[in-house]
């Protein structure tokens, strides 16, 4: 077997190791997701990245011995936390996560290198000595394991591909918790393409930012139905705070007949269970409409174990699809004080 074919069939070991790193990272990217899960997920992605460093510096190591592997365990060590040391001097902060991320990674990776390089020496230095004694004289042995750029290249570029692919939705996932931190009180404004990315279509429902209505801004989220036999729109999955806030408004535009509309609110418990949280129902007439929930008849309408507003889980505005064939228009979704005047007063239906 050629160097080139054994360098490549020890680095394949590595190379899934990696691809199966990265899909159990993976596997929690959009659900459930709120800012201190992205964060810990950002951070963990430190730990392939180190795996490669740790094992790129056993492949440079000339000697694999247990003093060698100690020094490589140091530098490796000493890469880990020069990287959150040098935190400070770029604005961001040093993390224990990252370094301790960065340590695992590393030692893992002098571990894997070890075991599949080998632990020969460049030569032996007593062999020809003790094979002279014996009558024949060996030639030096070399390390068992690959020395060609060919075992370092194809992992890195396994690694940067796979750490874009976790890194990227991670940022725009922070990006969007962010947006929503800066935008309070105002969930949902529709004026930029980011809001979008909180927003779920329900029932299938198609969203669409349009310019063709606003009650805030220049533009609203259309929704026209789908296949589901609801159309609607919600935010679900992200931990959102309401307990400084006395109202839920939103404002709606109905192009066609009169409906009602379903607005639904869980917590951490009862979208887990799947059952309970607050479910409402607004008469909506044809026209455009600002409505107001407050936020006391949610708690109070919940039963035994009233929801958590600090940990508001889902939020669902939606309608029958066969009642709204048209679609409607909802903008502005806020939270607001109870006393806040809206312009016109939609008529309740049954709770």
């Amino acid at each position: 077997m050629d160097s080139r074919s054994q360098t490549l069939r020890r680095a394949l070991p590595v190379a899934t190791l990696l691809v199966a790193v990265f899909i159990l990272l993976t596997l929690s990217f959009r659900p459930e997701t709120d800012a201190t899960l992205w964060w810990a997920i950002f951070d963990a992605a430190h730990f392939p990245v180190f795996l490669l460093i740790g094992w790129a510096l056993v492949w440079m190591a000339p000697r694999r011995g247990a003093r060698e592997i100690a020094w490589v365990v140091a530098a490796a060590g000493t890469v880990a936390g020069g990287t959150e040391a040098a935190q400070h001097f770029v604005g961001r902060d040093a993390s224990l996560a990252d370094f301790l991320w960065n340590v695992a990674g590393g030692a893992l990776g002098v571990a894997l290198g070890r075991a599949w390089l080998g632990g020969g020496k460049a030569a032996d230095e007593k062999g020809p000595a003790r094979e002279a004694a014996r009558g024949a004289v060996s030639a030096p042995r070399t390390p068992p394991g690959p020395r060609s750029p060919l075992a370092v290249l194809p992992l890195g570029l396994l690694t940067l591909l796979l750490f874009g692919l976790a890194a990227t939705p991670a940022v725009e996932e922070l990006r969007a918790l962010r947006h929503y931190r800066n935008a309070l009180p105002r969930i949902g404004d529709f004026e930029t393409g980011l809001e979008l990315r909180w927003w779920r279509g329900v029932g299938g429902a198609r969203l669409t930012m349009t310019p063709a209505w606003a009650a805030h801004g220049s533009a609203s989220l259309a929704l026209s139905p789908g296949r589901g036999r609801s159309t609607g729109a919600g935010i679900d999955g992200r931990a959102l705070d309401w307990s400084a806030y006395d109202s839920l408004a939103f404002a709606v535009r109905n192009p066609g007949d009169a409906f009602s509309i379903t607005v639904r609110v869980d917590d951490d418990r009862t979208r887990a269970a799947r059952a309970g949280g607050w479910t409402g129902h607004l008469d909506v007439p044809r026209g455009e409409w600002a409505l107001a929930i407050p936020l006391t008849r949610v708690v109070a309408e919940t039963g035994d174990r009233p929801l958590r507003l600090d940990r508001v889980r889902r939020l669902l505005i939606y309608a029958e699809s066969a009642r709204v064939p048209a679609g409607f228009h909802i903008d502005n979704v806020r939270l607001v004080p109870r006393d806040l005047a809206t312009r016109r007063a939609a008529p309740e239906g049954g709770g």
